[in-house]
């Protein structure tokens, strides 16, 4: 890859992705979501392998995509969300992996194995996978109980919008 410019292997939320060649054997970029690597746990990592950790953050795919775009290299691992590694692979910015050679993904589950995104883990790795929802005091909701659906969290009822910022 000498002379080739920086690629970026691209991930998801639920996965993990890495630049080729741009580190040296004693550092680490991480490019990832703001409060998702406690700082104690990068502590740990250098402590254990004399690597040095440097660790920049994004708020949302847009931001990191926007940075990546206008130039910004040199990282080695990325955590971008699922839908935004398909719009990395169009743009030319992923380096090729083999998630499968390596050696902890036998332990991965099998729904992880192949996702719509990437079927073939030719460019992430999985890392991590949640879910998102919303509890409600059902003594302030008219009724007692509101809609079994997400609509209630995207589309509050009239009644409670001034009360879904409190």
């Amino acid at each position: 890859m000498a002379g080739a410019p920086t690629r970026i292997l691209a991930g998801l939320v639920l996965a993990w992705a890495v630049v080729v060649g741009t580190a040296g054997a004693n550092e680490l970029f991480l490019y990832s979501w703001s409060n998702y690597t406690p700082p104690e746990l990068l502590s740990k990592f250098e402590a254990e392998t004399g690597i040095r950790v440097t660790l920049d953050v994004y708020d949302s795919n847009e931001t990191m995509l926007a940075k990546l775009q206008a130039g910004a290299t040199g990282y080695d691992v990325i955590v971008p969300s699922d839908y935004m590694v398909v719009v990395m692979i169009r743009a030319d910015l992923l380096e090729r992996i083999d998630a499968r050679d390596m050696p902890n993904f036998a332990n991965v589950a099998p729904i992880f194995a192949s996702p719509s995104f990437d079927r073939e883990r030719a460019f992430t790795a999985p890392y991590m996978w949640g879910t998102t929802g919303f509890t409600y005091d059902s003594a302030r909701v008219p009724g007692g109980r509101l809609e079994e659906s997400w609509r209630s969290f995207f589309e509050p009822p009239p009644e409670l919008q001034a009360r879904s910022r409190s």
